[in-house]
């Protein structure tokens, strides 16, 4: 195993055998490890380093690992070959599939520490957005919809190319996913928080509603305090004022 490793990341990258892999990166190298098997299914040296990782499939190809480093992105197939490569402007920090423009079609997203956010359709760069810190996360929320996190500590939402809604907290975003927890077929946005809270919250139509935390303390900057781990509800969208 990896003596430094960092970036753990989950993901099948066979097919055929439907498991998932366990991907470990590093600022030097990419392992790909079976855990069922307990073994390597390939080591790759990065010297770009691994900025981000993500696991999923672009235009219909079989699933890549798809890694983000310094002025690139790359993606290798299960035997650990560059199957996909694209330039970047910067060190990539976020890596997310989503079918932005509403064409049915998954574009890949990719985050940067020069505070933009990329959208490529295959290797071609077709959209750029601007924000104000760098990009700790960002993921798929609903069509033509995702969600981005920035060291800041904002949490906002792109619909339709447009921002949508974004709150923001004194503490640091580390992470976001969209899910429909409560099964009514909308997703809501979770964030997790670099302040140690932990709790939830409901909204519609991006206002937050309602909310209930244990422990940390309110340190929130705009709207109710967030915790750690937040939810909003994916309904109805306002633009962001």
């Amino acid at each position: 195993m990896n003596p430094n490793p960092s970036l753990p990341h989950p993901g099948c990258l066979d097919e055929a055998s439907g498991r998932d892999a366990l991907l470990i990166g590093s600022a030097r190298d990419l392992q790909a490890y079976d855990v069922a098997t307990n073994a390597d299914l390939f080591r790759r040296d990065v010297p770009d380093g691994v900025g981000a990782l993500l696991v999923g499939s672009l235009g219909g190809h079989p699933p890549l690992a798809l890694i983000g480093g310094n002025l690139s992105i790359t993606g290798l197939n299960s035997a650990g070959r560059e199957f996909f490569w694209t330039v970047s402007n910067e060190f990539v920090s976020a890596l997310a599939l989503c079918d932005a423009d509403g064409d049915g079609e998954s574009e890949l997203l990719a985050g940067s520490h020069s505070h933009d956010i990329h959208v490529f359709k295959g290797e071609a760069l077709v959209g750029e957005f601007k924000e104000a810190d760098r990009i700790s996360a960002l993921c798929a929320v609903t069509k033509g919809a995702f969600g981005y996190a920035l060291a800041n500590g904002t949490v906002g939402v792109y619909v339709d190319g447009s921002r949508a809604w974004r709150i923001k907290s004194k503490s640091s975003a580390h992470a976001i996913c969209a899910a429909d927890l409560d099964g009514d077929g909308v997703p809501e946005l979770l964030s997790g928080w670099g302040n140690g809270k932990v709790g939830k919250g409901r909204s519609r139509g991006w206002n937050l509603v309602t909310q209930s935390s244990v422990g940390g303390s309110d340190d929130s900057s705009t709207h109710s305090a967030p915790p750690r781990t937040c939810s909003w509800r994916c309904g109805t969208t306002r633009r962001a004022r």
